[in-house]
């Protein structure tokens, strides 16, 4: 059998040195063993921006307000959307749903829970909502945070600061004053 002669073509600069094109032939073809001394390689100049320009691409922009209500309404959808942490927002998502399932249908003593136990039903209410209202403060920021690391401006000023606001009967309910300009 004859010496079989292969040609590669390697897209680079051919300024570069001699192991690093050789580092690049090799990940072009897989396998440093597919090498044989018959083979040649030849390297096409390239300008570095010509290739890169294409690669690179910003980043979309992130809308704080939808990556926190879509974590409000059900939790990890907000992370799934910013994209940054993904396993995180699966999680959260799967599991928000199983529990709704099974607290929905779950029945204690043939009557649902706000039912059956008041007390415990206000309870689960009120640290749903708490967790809810963390997990959608946190992908608002993550979002901000996503588009000033990738230099988008911020169409809006979004501040959220605690306050205390008349409730019933003169006392005093603590909340979140919410002011977009």
């Amino acid at each position: 059998m004859g010496v079989v002669r292969r040609t590669f073509y390697v897209v680079g600069n051919p300024n570069e040195s001699p192991a690093m094109l050789l580092t690049t032939l090799i990940a072009a073809t897989a396998s440093a063993s597919e090498l044989t001394a018959s083979d040649t390689f030849i390297v096409k100049p390239t300008v570095l921006a010509d290739y890169t320009a294409d690669a690179v691409k910003t980043p979309r922009r992130r809308s704080p307000l939808l990556a926190a209500g879509l974590n409000w309404v059900l939790p990890g959808t907000g992370y799934l959307y910013n994209g940054e942490r993904p396993g995180l927002g699966a999680t959260l998502a799967v599991g928000a749903v199983g529990l709704t399932v099974v607290e929905q249908s779950h029945a204690f003593f043939g009557e649902g829970l706000k039912t059956y136990d008041p007390m415990l039903f206000n309870l689960m209410f009120a640290s749903v909502l708490v967790m809810n209202t963390g997990l959608a403060v946190d992908a608002f920021v993550e979002a901000r945070a996503i588009n000033d690391r990738n230099g988008h401006e911020r169409k809006r000023q979004v501040t959220l600061a605690p306050s205390m606001l008349p409730g019933n009967d003169d006392e005093l309910a603590y909340g979140f004053v919410v002011s977009v300009r």
